[in-house]
Formats: structure tokens, sequence, C-alpha cells
């Protein structure tokens, strides 16, 4: 009997709906104490001092980069025409807050097996210019960040900002540290396909006091200090500001703005989701592991044909997702490949934007590329992705590997 099996699913239960229907019980749905409480267990959970609830991962992403460019940062800051260093193999919301800030993106390539940006190769064209450098977990895989740190510590350039987009690796490690916890910034995402959900909405990591205000009021506006529920303490907060704004003067910090700011709050509604679905994250990690060493074990055969993850010595793989590149001498091509498991009710997805380099969006945008991209270029070309999320029965994990094994048959 032919199967749907979906590349992500959403696993909420009574805990969830009780959560929202508290939320909703209370009267107060947007940022309120529940955001407070998910950013004090998130920050727990990893082991840093600050957590930031936002209202998407790419908003993560976009308030990293815009507390990077505050003048209060002084000569660190980033500034417009400055370049962060990243991966080309990624979502486009990892690159976009780049360009949006007047900043220039630069692509090195990915290692060929991790498909993460390749760190030797990223510290090797740090410049002067050199402002950030933006390596993104891809697929619940960490990126070498040991080497990473080491070689911009080499080159003796502390001024070097590091944002990790770990939106995709929720709970990945290297050598028993999680990612997120290693840069300035970590990055994280609860979009419905991702390790965790609130719906929409995602996090900044940080253990720099700083940056987490810069970033607490970015979200919000751009106001100088998150409000205080007395009135009076807030005018008198407000008051302070005088000598920085002689225009403004005493005025009331409630509205009083320092900063160009967003509206990038999240809402107490998914906060709630969100504690319920963070005491879940390592049962659910597991599972996915389970999952992907089952297929693993199960499409092994195949390697000649297709290359599938890995996971490296120190690494701890949370699978994302299971990718798989077709390799370049197979007899049959991603399309063929992919238009079987489609057709069979597996469904499948690209790796993210392929590569960026080569996509439209980048038409007349000022970026640089370092060398010719080989390996992003074969994971766009070749590569996609299959779920191996914990809604998965064994039964669906079954039929992933029939699928595959009556495809294989026409050429192995």
């Amino acid at each position: 009997m032919k199967r749907t099996v979906k590349t992500s699913d959403v696993l909420f239960d009574d805990k969830e709906i009780e959560a929202v229907n508290r939320v909703l019980q209370s009267g107060w749905i947007t940022q309120g104490p529940e955001t407070k409480q998910f950013e004090e267990d998130f920050a727990e959970y990893y082991g840093v001092k600050h957590a930031i609830a936002v209202n998407s991962g790419s908003s993560a992403n976009l308030v990293a980069i815009a507390s990077l460019c505050h003048r209060s940062l002084g000569d660190k800051r980033i500034e417009p025409g400055d370049e962060v260093i990243t991966s080309p193999v990624t979502f486009p919301t990892s690159v976009f807050p780049i360009i949006q800030m007047g900043a220039v993106p630069v692509f090195v390539d990915v290692d060929p097996e991790t498909l993460c940006m390749d760190s030797d190769l990223a510290c090797s064209v740090v410049t002067t210019k050199t402002k950030a450098v933006l390596p993104v977990h891809l697929l619940g895989h960490p990126c070498e960040m040991c080497s990473l740190m080491e070689g911009i510590e080499a080159l003796d350039r502390a001024d070097v900002w590091l944002v990790e987009d770990t939106c995709e690796s929720h709970g990945a490690m290297i050598w028993d540290r999680k990612v997120g916890t290693f840069g300035d910034f970590g990055t994280f995402s609860f979009f419905a396909a991702h390790h965790i959900t609130t719906g929409e909405g995602g996090m900044l990591t940080t253990s720099d006091r700083n940056l987490a205000d810069l970033a607490r009021s970015i979200r919000a506006f751009g106001r100088v200090i998150e409000v205080s529920k007395d009135p009076k303490a807030a005018q008198a907060l407000g008051g302070r500001y005088k000598e920085i704004s002689p225009k403004l003067g005493p005025f009331d910090v409630r509205q009083t703005f320092d900063k160009l700011g967003y509206a990038l709050k999240m809402t107490d509604l998914q906060a709630a989701i969100g504690i319920e679905q963070l005491k879940k994250l390592d049962s659910f990690i597991k599972a996915r592991r389970a999952n992907a060493e089952y297929l693993l074990e199960r499409l092994r055969p195949y390697e000649n044909v297709i290359q599938l993850p890995v996971e490296k010595p120190g690494a701890f793989h949370t699978y994302h997702h299971f990718f798989m590149i077709v390799r370049e001498d197979a007899p049959f091509t991603r399309l063929d490949l992919v238009n079987h498991l489609e057709a069979n009710g597996i469904e499948t997805r690209p790796i993210e934007a392929g590569n960026m380099d080569d996509q439209p969006c980048m038409e007349g945008v000022k970026y640089r590329v370092v060398g010719n991209l080989k390996n992003a270029r074969h994971v766009r070309k070749d590569g996609f992705f299959i779920g191996c999320h914990p809604g998965l029965t064994q039964g669906d994990l079954d039929w992933v590997v029939r699928v595959f094994d009556d495809f294989m048959e026409r050429y192995v």
C-alpha cells in the first residue's frame, strides 16, 4: 500500500494545547511572561547568559547583523562595504541581512561531505575588509567551529565578529559543546519544519550583555530599553537620555528610540508552545538520529551512486533532514530519482537555495565569490533531502527503503 512520507511533521500533545489555553485565558498574548520564561529556559539549555526571542529564524539573523552595525560598537561595527564571509549553501535569509545592512557577502565553498562552509578556506580569505564570519550549521551537522576560531585567532583578528546560523541544527555539538554557543551570536528557527516549533519563531543566543541589550532593543522598534510596567519608573529612566538627545529632552522612555529597529517580537502564544517543545527536544533528536541511522544502514549499498550524510569525528549530528547527492557518474539524474520518490509518496526538497551565487535574487547585488564554488554547485545540481523527523513510523521508513530499492534495481 502506497504511503505519504512527509519531509517534516509537527508533534504536539496536550501539553502544548494546555499552554496555549493558559495564555488565552490570561488575557495577555503578546510578548510577556511566557516569552521571558522561554528565553530563560532556552538560555539554560544552551548554557549561555542571554536568549532573545523573535518572530522567526530569519529575523534572528537580521537582528544579529543589525546589532553588529550599531554605532555604539565603534570601530568594530559592521559598516556599508565591509565584508561578511559565509556559505553559499544555505537558506537565503542567512545572506539577505548582510546585504540589507549594506555589507558584502563573501561566499566560500563548502565541505563536500558535511555541506557546511569550509572553515579553513574561510580563514584563508579574511582580509582587512572582513568584519564578520557567518557559518551555517546545515541540516543538523555542525560546521567545524574549532578550526574556524583557531584560524581567526591565528590571524590576530579579535575584531572579527562570529555569528552562527544554527537554525537547522538545534542540539548539534562539537566535542560536547553545543553549536550556537561559540560565536558572538547564535541564531535559531522554530519554523514548523524544524527540530522544535512554535509555528513561526526564532531565538538569538549570546553571553555578551551589551549585544543582548542591542538585540532586545532592535527587535522591539529600536526603543532605548524594554519598557518597565511601572510608568513612573519608565518616565524617570527616559529622563536619563537628555544629554544623548537634547532635542527630545526627558521624554517618556516608552516612546524613546535611539536605534533603527523593527517589530520582530515573539508572542506569548508562541512562547508557551516553545516552552513545552523545548522539554521534548532531546527526545526528538534521539528519534531523528535513530531514523537517520536506519536509513544510512539500509541505503549504504547504493553509496557508489548516491552520497549519504556523514558524522565527522567530534560532531554530534541532529539530522534536520536526510540529504543525499546523486554522484556525477551515476547512471541516472537527481530529477530521475526525485520524480520516482515523489510519484511514490515520498516528499523531497532541494538542499535549501542550492547555491546562492546561482539564485536570480543575487543579480545586481554586490557580493564576492572565492573560487568556482564547485562543491556548492554540485549540491545545487544533484542534491536533495527527504524527511527523518520523529513523526515517521517504522512502516514509513521501510516504505522509503522499498521505493529506493525498486528504483535502484534498474541501475545497480
